[in-house]
């Protein structure tokens, strides 16, 4: 069974070939003063007190950086703007080697590069909000959370020599 133009324009906007630009990130517009007054809103109505306020306020944050950086589960956008750039770059090796169909691969790659540049300038300027919000909210700049490394079992004679305790 063929497939429909219908078919194909559903399945490129599910992959993300066809989806739509939105970014149009250049900084000081009407709408990023919004955003920024929308966020310190919700951390101000719903911070119940300072604890909570810059509780709220340090989630914005964390999250707008988990969704940039990704971790160990999930690939943040900036490693799929790298993924699109590699893309990128072996559909123009492609066109050099004047392979089939090349021009074709290198139009698409292109525009799923522009189209997860377009969400990572994004979320990047959205992160930037939440974190001029964490600094107005708390004085403090937001940093973001590291893990501390797991530290070594002592044994209970360790423990005690740690604290100048002799174990005989």
């Amino acid at each position: 069974m063929a497939k429909s133009k219908v078919d194909t324009k559903a399945l490129e906007e599910i992959n993300g070939v066809d989806a739509q630009i939105t970014s149009d990130n250049i900084g000081g517009s009407a709408i990023f003063d919004m955003a920024k007054d929308a966020v310190e809103l919700l951390v101000a109505a719903f911070g119940t007190n300072d604890r909570t306020a810059k509780a709220l306020a340090r989630q914005l944050c964390s999250g707008t950086h988990f969704l940039l950086a990704g971790n160990d589960n999930y690939m943040g956008i900036r490693a799929n703007v790298m993924k699109e750039h590699v893309a990128v770059e072996e559909a123009e090796d492609k066109v050099k080697k004047d392979m089939a169909g090349a021009d074709a691969m290198l139009a698409n790659a292109q525009r799923r590069l522009d189209v997860r540049q377009a969400e990572e300038a994004d979320i990047l300027a959205l992160h930037k909000i939440c974190c001029e919000v964490y600094k107005t909210e708390t004085g403090e700049d937001w940093q973001p959370y590291v893990a501390n490394k797991k530290r070594e079992q002592l044994t209970r004679a360790e423990r005690l020599a740690q604290r100048g305790i002799k174990v005989a």
